[in-house]
């Protein structure tokens, strides 16, 4: 039996992966037993194919490309996603075959850095990768998971972040010694604040006022200067739109709140080592 005919017997009658097959078969690796025979085989899709999910109408996929729209990712920077890891024997169940397909995907974004930024991956059975995963820093899809065929399918996506696959790596082996490492991390091209690997979103003033001070760390900002160079303004009146933002900001620090320091009469403070606060 031929790769192709070891595929297509397995997809049957499973929608969509046989669609996927039929536009992009390059997309599809086989994993091979000790003889040679066919156990299984996994689909890894980049971002130019998740855009054909419309065509294909794959729900899954479809929703990668939903939070793809919501969160995009830096111009530039690669996205994949493992779409199926189907054994001969035990479809997407839990398997040894899985664990080889992800040893191949981890050879795959290895090779892709630094340009590699996340990775989406479906599962059929999440309590089992749960306690793993989570520490690895994926997240699930804020979505409900699709039901095909009678199962139901969660995608967990993880953001390598702005030091893809290297910077991640580095945090986890922080983590694992008790290392703090730089923990805040302001994304320029996100525009999202990283605290201990979790992105969290500014709103644009929040991140215009974060990057005036983080550029002036340990020295006063005066709030004139904040509206002069954030909000574009050179009111200076009695507004406290500053103010507001500061304080919406310091909750996003979460822990680090007191990092942003408040000089009375004169205005705010970012101390230098905010991000290790």
């Amino acid at each position: 039996m031929t790769f192709e005919e070891a595929v297509i017997a397995l997809l049957n009658p499973i929608f969509p992966g046989r669609v996927w097959w039929d536009i992009a078969p390059d997309a599809f690796s086989a994993v091979r037993d000790r003889d040679g025979g066919m156990a299984g085989f996994f689909i890894l899709l980049n971002a130019d194919r998740l855009r054909r999910s419309a065509m294909v109408r794959d729900p899954v996929a479809t929703a990668w490309m939903r939070d793809l729209r919501e969160h995009p990712v830096p111009a530039g920077q690669t996205v994949l996603g493992l779409r199926r890891w189907l054994d001969v024997e035990r479809g997407e169940l839990p398997c040894a075959l899985q664990a080889a397909c992800w040893l191949d995907v981890k050879r795959e974004y290895m090779a892709l850095r630094p340009s590699l930024r996340r990775m989406y991956v479906v599962v059929r059975d999440v309590p089992t990768y749960w306690p793993v995963v989570e520490k690895l820093g994926f997240r699930p899809l804020p979505h409900e998971p699709v039901v095909l065929d009678g199962a139901e399918y969660t995608t967990v996506v993880l953001d390598f972040g702005p030091g893809s696959v290297d910077g991640w790596l580095s945090s986890l082996v922080a983590a694992e010694l008790g290392l703090a490492g730089e923990e805040r991390i302001l994304d320029e091209e996100s525009h999202e604040l990283l605290v201990r690997g979790e992105r969290i979103a500014l709103t644009p003033l929040e991140f215009g006022v974060l990057r005036h001070l983080s550029a002036r760390e340990g020295r006063t900002v005066a709030r004139h200067e904040l509206l002069r160079d954030v909000w574009g303004t050179d009111y200076t009146g009695g507004s406290n739109v500053v103010d507001a933002v500061i304080r919406t900001l310091r909750g996003k620090l979460g822990d680090g709140a007191s990092s942003v320091q408040t000089v009375r009469g004169s205005g705010y403070r970012l101390k230098s080592d905010w991000q290790l606060a």
